[in-house]
């Protein structure tokens, strides 16, 4: 059985009712909904979350829900105690095999194909126990720098010499960064580890896409969407 998980809730710190307000029309968090509905791969999809309106919108659209308790939906809230909270209001039986598709409605322009990918690729890697979508950074992190308690600035790997960020970027090892596109975790792994990704995560590199975390990016996803006629339209690939 393989699952798709919508979290969904209410709150947000940084844009207001961000998961139901709409873009190009359509209720952010639907966006995510309709991906995995359309997913031949995925038998069951559900909405997670702890508002009233968003889940009577996922209900008005013929899609299953489930109540999110206030400590599952906190700004502290990690993504395991949304997982646990699913879990422990789940009446179909959960097998040893059974996958759960996670699709953050934070992004938005994710491509149906990426998903059946995703999955069928973590299937064929047995030894895999959680899948996460990344995406090259422009720039290596290590390239990046931190600062110590004065105020100095040190390179990521602990070194003084902030002269080697002046390297070219090929002289550093790519890095990547988490997209939400798509995340898989193998349920039997969550339960015996208490990771969500286990303690075997496999990479699913995806093209850069937009992630809708600041009014910044919502803005810059209004414009994507306008520029290419709509959500769907805006990868041509």
């Amino acid at each position: 059985m393989i699952t798709a998980l919508i979290p969904a809730r209410a709150g947000s710190r940084r844009i207001k009712d961000k998961n139901s307000r709409k873009l190009d029309g359509r209720p952010l968090f639907l966006w995510s909904a309709d991906v995995a509905r359309a997913c031949r791969l995925i038998d069951y999809v559900v909405v997670s979350s702890d508002s009233e309106r968003i889940l009577d919108m996922a209900t008005g659209e013929g899609i299953n829900t489930r109540r999110r308790r206030p400590e599952a939906a906190s700004d502290t809230a990690t993504d395991e105690d949304v997982l646990y909270d699913w879990l422990s209001g789940e009446t179909r039986p959960v097998g040893a095999d059974d996958l759960l598709v996670y699709l953050r409605p934070t992004t938005p322009f994710r491509r149906l194909a990426w998903v059946e990918e995703a999955i069928t690729s973590f299937i064929a890697a047995k030894h895999a126990s959680g899948l996460r979508s990344v995406q090259e950074m422009d720039e290596s992190a290590f390239k990046c720098f931190r600062m110590d308690p004065s105020g100095r600035l040190m390179t990521l790997l602990g070194g003084d010499d902030v002269d080697m960020a002046n390297l070219p970027n090929d002289s550093y090892a790519k890095t990547y960064r988490a997209n939400g596109a798509v995340d898989i975790v193998r349920l039997e792994d969550l339960r015996d580890s208490g990771k969500m990704y286990g303690n075997f995560c496999m990479a699913y590199l995806t093209p850069a896409t937009v992630e809708i975390d600041t009014p910044a990016n919502w803005a810059y996803a209004e414009f994507q969407a306008a520029k290419n006629g709509g959500v769907l339209n805006v990868y041509s690939y």
